[in-house]
Order: C-alpha cells, then structure tokens, then sequence
C-alpha cells in the first residue's frame, strides 16, 4: 500500500503546477519572439523596394560617396585600352560585376532593361570588375555571357580600388562622369525576379537620369 504521506506525493502537486506555469511562460516566451523582424530582403520584396531606403541610416550602406572619383585610367580592357580613353559621353553607366558572383548572372535581366533604356539617351555601359580576379580574358568572356556588347573593363592599376568600391556589393550600379566623378550609386541586386524589375525601374526613373531625356 502506498504512504499518502509520502515525501514524493506531498510535492507532487507543486511540481504538476511549476511545469504548467512554464509551459505557459514557454509558450509565452515562442509566440512574441516568433514575431522578430523579418529579414530585410523579405521587407523589400513585402513593401516595394526602395534604394532610398538602403541609403538611408536604418541599413548598412556599403558603397562609395556620391562625388568620390574613380581612376578611370585604371581600369583596362583586354587591348590594353583604358577606360577614360573610351568614354566620349558626359555620363556612363558601369555595373560592377563579378565572374565568381552567383547574383551578377541572375541580375542579367535587370542590367539588359537598364541598358536598353540608356541607349536612347546616349549614355553608354561598360562592366567592370574591381575585384582581383586573374585573366581578363575570363572578365571579358564572363561579361559576354552576361550580354554585355561592351568591353570589358578590369582594374589593373598600381594601387588597389578604394575600400569603398571593394566593399560595395555586386552586382551594382554606378553613374560616373567622363572623370570618373560618382553621380549616383545603386547598390546590389535580388534573387526575385520582381525585386530586380523594381530596382531596374527605379534605376532609370532616377532624376540623374531622368534630365538626360530630350
């Protein structure tokens, strides 16, 4: 016969309540932190996305300053030609890429609608690649499969690019003068299909380039 006076039975109504208050505090504890906030591609591709959202101070913006130059002089084709000795246009656009950027042969649908809509208002593109990546030949054929009808440019200077170029994400797009002067940046690219033709539209509605239209 079991002692109603056991130890083990006096407790076991406290110890039954304890494990119900925790799994209520559990549950408690799962349901407010299930509602974290949600990554910021997902915020993006929810809301609509915005290059004045990532420029702004609520994300990590990675990239060069608007007025930062770039050395054209240091960025090479595959002849040897360099960029400045090329650019006849006020404005060009470059789109940084990289052969090993999973992103940048995604992107190639965004970089052909910006293309094709720079084309009518004389402003040439050019990919480029600031990265160390050995062979311009693989940079020039890698810019190819891309659809690229441009040469390519690679940096090939004395000196390494600026932090802030290195730091920036590819693919990216930049809007430099024929001095290399930065006009505009827009940084990056998406997995969605739907996030790049917003960030394509966004691209060539920019007041840089929108003045540029006759």
């Amino acid at each position: 016969m079991t002692n109603s006076n056991s130890p083990y039975l006096r407790f076991l109504p406290g110890v039954i309540l304890g494990a119900a208050i925790a799994f209520v505090v559990a549950g408690a504890f799962i349901k407010v932190f299930s509602k974290s906030p949600a990554p910021k591609s997902q915020i993006l591709l929810k809301q609509g996305f915005d290059f004045q959202q990532i420029r702004a101070g609520n994300y990590s913006w990675k990239g060069p300053a608007l007025g930062e130059k770039i050395e054209l002089t240091m960025l090479k084709a595959t002849d040897g030609s360099t960029l400045n000795a090329v650019v006849d246009k006020p404005l060009i656009m470059l789109f940084a890429v990289n052969p090993q950027c999973r992103v940048c042969t995604m992107a190639q649908d965004q970089m052909k609608f910006v293309r094709e809509n720079l084309m009518p208002l004389n402003v040439d593109t050019y990919p480029i690649c600031f990265d160390p990546v050995d062979g311009d030949e693989k940079i020039a054929k890698y810019a190819e499969s891309l659809g690229f009808t441009q040469r390519a440019f690679a940096w090939r200077g004395s000196t390494p690019p600026p932090a802030s170029v290195l730091d920036m994400n590819v693919p990216s797009a930049l809007l430099v003068d024929r001095e290399g002067t930065i006009v505009q940046v827009w940084p990056g690219s998406h997995s969605e299909s739907e996030v790049r033709q917003r960030m394509a539209t966004q691209i060539t509605a920019d007041k840089s380039i929108k003045h540029l239209e006759p």
